[in-house]
């Protein structure tokens, strides 16, 4: 999917990861409806393994952070995967996958990362 713009509020991942506060939903759909979102979205892609081939995408060349989502697709295979190797698309769609589409809610009242003070093992009480 290389020379399209890409959305940086949507995104492919390859397990469902909730990685910023705030509620979500989360429903399983089918592939027809996940290439039309994917089309409509041209999300930025963070999954390194083969399941992304279904949706037409090369797994993603190297390891990024990705920052939090609007939406994002998890594709989550039917079995582990074995580390290693290379899964054609005709191997993944026999092994099974589910896709999962994660919506961030719009939040009533936007936390701050403030409110909740943050664990911090290194403070040492005395």
């Amino acid at each position: 999917m290389a020379g399209i713009a890409q959305n940086e509020n949507a995104v492919i991942i390859s397990a469902p990861l909730i990685i910023q506060e705030g509620e979500y939903s989360v429903r399983r759909i089918g592939i027809e409806e996940a290439r039309a979102w994917v089309r409509q979205h041209q999300p930025v892609n963070y999954c390194g393994h083969a399941t992304v081939r279904v949706l037409g995408y090369e797994p993603a060349a190297t390891r990024r952070h990705c920052p939090g989502y609007t939406e994002a697709l998890a594709i989550k295979p039917a079995k582990r995967l074995e580390f290693g190797r290379e899964y054609t698309r005709k191997e993944i769609e026999a092994i099974g996958f589910d896709l999962l589409l994660i919506s961030r809610k719009k939040d009533r009242e936007q936390r701050t990362s403030l409110d909740v003070p943050r664990y911090d093992d290194t403070a040492k009480s005395t």
